[in-house]
């Protein structure tokens, strides 16, 4: 690290923390950023055995069996543990003690509270809470893989990674075959291509030759480790990671030396590529696959650095919007910033072509190198204009781990936690395996039921087609768009301010009322303006208007 003595640390903000485990013991990685009187230092630091906390309701209190969102703190007592310790100590605090329970099953009991919360979330907020004005724009770095399409085998042939003002380009000497000057070759065709861009960056672009693909990705890392920059980010992640980590499998080299920091004890030097789900599941059950774009894939490592797919980044941040036409990286450079991705004239008319690639690869190797370069730059070039990553992602993020980023649920919970804990005095309940309860059964599910509107609720916006009555409107709609309205509970939930803590009673069953209509009576009541005399005929079985007026006339 930088010697700091002459100057002066006015604060501490930390980018990310990740936890790890080893064999006896376990550790949270943290990378920081120094707010100093000079700038921004980054650094780095771990903490061994972290003491996390959690809650158990007292014994006097335990006189409930449904789970509750939260309890007062005056009714629970704290213990602290190792995370990796924290199935032990809480089947031990519940007198339950089991070791061979999983988390998630001890948490089965409801007198567990505040167990879900990591680690790295506690640690985060409290150096939020205690530099509440330091805040930095992430720094990014982009790296991109070449992969061979001459001869099929799919094995890297070319590695980059740009950051702001550096650089590192890397080819196979089998790739590169017989070139003795691929380095001049290279800056001469970065000079003819994106001269420019170089220039206004005052990027310095190193070009190293390597024995094999393995070796290409070590020196890139290396790299990687010696800028620290918060964040690396690769577009369509899922194709690039699996690449390396295959081609370093095949090599000998292990992962977790590689990305782990080299302050990093030797027990700790893990990493892991979790892919993430590639299907979902809506309200009703049914199941659909999920865009590349839509899929969460993370690297577990403990580097100063965090792996990040921009692609989904991108997709997420702007999930509200509906789907882009495309998420491709060219399609994408060009919406936003009127860039496409290096484009050649001698193969002009094979853009878009797996015969493009064949053929730089075969006779434009230098180019191709350029291009490889470029899909990097572009992306810092495109983050530098949406701010995806410097700015939005960690606000959106707050004291999340980028790891459960694509979870909503899972970022407001953790913000929860710390809400309850410091404005209510209370602790926020923690999830189990199976939050189903006894008389869940009874409850109707959302499964193989579609909500329609009944005709006199259908807002009267048609377009005119009688020409006789210009002012009567049709049924008839034009310009339409099919919604396919999924999962919306969590708004309904918002609206009638639904929780555990304001829900008295569950109605699960009304006699005599048929499943579809306790439905639509469910739904009329929580979506604003109802029919009150339809829902009164049809729950209690009070007359209709014209049995009212029928009978009025007869006593008349």
């Amino acid at each position: 690290m930088t010697n700091l003595e002459t100057k002066t640390i006015n604060g501490e903000e930390i980018k990310h923390a990740v936890y790890g485990i080893g064999n006896k013991n376990d550790i949270v990685f943290i990378k920081k950023n120094l707010h100093t009187d000079k700038g921004l230092e980054p650094t780095v630091e771990f903490i061994e055995n972290y003491k996390r906390p959690f809650w158990i309701s007292k014994p006097n209190f335990r006189k409930y069996k449904q789970k509750k969102e939260s309890e007062s703190l005056s009714k629970l007592k704290e213990f602290n543990c190792r995370q990796m310790d924290l199935p032990y100590s809480i089947s031990k605090a519940l007198g339950r003690f089991s070791p061979q329970n999983r988390l998630r099953i001890v948490c089965q009991s409801p007198y567990v509270y505040g167990a879900d919360v990591t680690p790295p979330v506690l640690i985060k907020h409290a150096n939020k809470k205690l530099f509440p004005n330091c805040v930095s724009a992430n720094s990014l770095a982009v790296l991109d893989i070449e992969t061979d399409t001459v001869k099929g085998t799919g094995e890297i042939i070319s590695v980059a990674l740009s950051f702001k003002d550096k650089a590192i380009v890397t080819a196979t000497k089998d790739w590169i075959g017989d070139i003795v000057d691929i380095k001049e070759q290279f800056y001469a065709k970065l000079e003819e291509n994106l001269g420019d861009t170089i220039k206004a960056r005052n990027t310095n672009v190193e070009v190293y030759i390597g024995t094999t693909p393995g070796d290409c990705i070590v020196e890139v890392i290396k790299r990687a480790h010696e800028w620290k920059p918060d964040v690396i980010g690769i577009w369509n992640i899922n194709f690039d990671i699996p690449k390396i980590v295959e081609a370093l499998d095949r090599e000998g080299f292990d992962l977790g030396d590689l990305l782990s920091d080299p302050i990093v004890p030797a027990e700790f030097r893990k990493a892991k590529y979790n892919k993430g789900s590639t299907q979902k599941v809506t309200a009703t059950g049914k199941i659909t696959s999920k865009h590349p774009a839509e899929c969460w894939h993370t690297v577990q490592s403990l580097s100063s650095f965090q792996f990040l797919d921009l692609m989904a980044v991108y997709c997420l941040i702007r999930i509200a919007k509906g789907k882009s036409p495309s998420y491709a990286l060219d399609y994408i450079l060009n919406k936003h910033l009127g860039k496409r991705k290096l484009k050649f004239d001698a193969v002009k008319s094979l853009e878009n072509t797996l015969q493009w690639h064949i053929q730089m690869q075969t006779h434009y190797k230098p180019e191709y190198m350029v291009y490889n370069l470029f899909d990097c730059v572009g992306c810092e070039l495109l983050d530098e204009a949406i701010k995806d990553i410097a700015f939005i992602l960690p606000t959106l993020n707050g004291i999340s781990e980028y790891a459960t980023f694509s979870s909503q649920p899972r970022r407001t919970c953790d913000n929860l936690h710390f809400f309850y804990l410091e404005s209510e005095n209370e602790v926020f309940g923690t999830t189990s395996d199976n939050m189903e309860e006894e008389l869940s059964k009874y409850v109707y599910n959302l499964k193989d039921w579609v909500v329609t509107l009944d005709a006199h609720q259908i807002v009267d916006n048609g377009i005119p087609v009688f020409m006789e009555i210009p002012e009567l409107r049709s049924y008839i709609r034009i310009e339409l768009y099919d919604l396919d309205c999924v999962s919306t509970y969590p708004t309904t939930e918002i609206v009638a301010n639904i929780s555990k803590a304001t829900t008295f009673m569950e109605l699960c069953k009304i006699k005599g009322l048929d499943e579809i209509t306790q439905r639509s009576i469910g739904i009329n009541l929580t979506g604003g303006p109802t029919n009150a005399l339809e829902i009164a005929h049809c729950a209690f079985g009070f007359p209709l208007v014209d049995e009212l007026l029928e009978d009025f006339l007869q006593a008349a």
